[in-house]
């Protein structure tokens, strides 16, 4: 919609408000409701892509009324080197939300990779992880004739089940290394990983991850 016929429009919003809205009223000439239809579409056509491209990176989900989930991602590259800032988080909303179908797990590949899949479990949780991995065949005459990948992970996270428990200080610190290789039947992971208890783990993952 023209930017002009936006402004007339909240203009003309404005007006009937003063004229059906109980305690809201106005006496005067028109050029005052144009005055504050214009700062109101000034701030919406700044505010608005400014909001939309600082939530971007965020998919924000409500799983229903008991938990709030968010994950954000940021991924650069430059030639065969990709870096990977990973960052996930979910709160149990639910104040008696003991069932375990409400509870959050952590463990697994690129989740805590020094631990065993969904080993430790928490009403929050928060996970950061730092990848990179660096392009090390093209396919057709690279190694097994399919685009593969050399890569390590930094995490850092852990489960709680009070939110007052939350800090950095309480956060599990994991990381990995792994081969990654673009099959016809999508990605595939080798890997292993390490807690810093000295647990190990290792890994043959079908699919993408992020």
């Amino acid at each position: 919609m023209p930017f002009p016929l936006r402004l007339l429009i909240n203009a003309a919003a404005l007006w009937v408000a003063t004229q059906i809205v109980p305690g809201v009223s106005y006496d005067g000439g028109l050029a005052p409701f144009l005055g504050v239809a214009l700062v109101f579409g000034v701030i919406n056509s700044t505010l608005r892509p400014l909001t939309k491209i600082l939530t971007f990176p965020l998919i924000i989900v409500t799983l229903g009324l008991f938990a709030l989930v968010v994950n954000g991602l940021i991924a650069r590259s430059a030639g065969r080197n990709t870096s990977v800032l990973w960052l996930s988080g979910g709160s149990n909303i639910n104040s008696s939300g003991n069932d375990p179908r409400n509870l959050f797990s952590l463990g697994g590949f690129l989740n805590l990779s020094g631990l065993r899949p969904d080993s430790v479990t928490g009403r929050h949780y928060a996970i950061a992880r730092a990848l990179y991995y660096r392009k090390i065949g093209k396919g057709g005459e690279g190694f097994l004739n399919v685009p593969t990948y050399l890569g390590v992970s930094l995490e850092a996270g852990n489960v709680w089940d009070q939110r007052s428990d939350i800090s950095f200080g309480s956060a599990r610190k994991n990381g990995s290394i792994f081969l990654g290789m673009d099959t016809f039947l999508g990605p595939v992971y080798l890997g292993a990983g390490i807690n810093d208890d000295g647990q190990d783990a290792f890994y043959l993952f079908l699919g993408r991850t992020f």
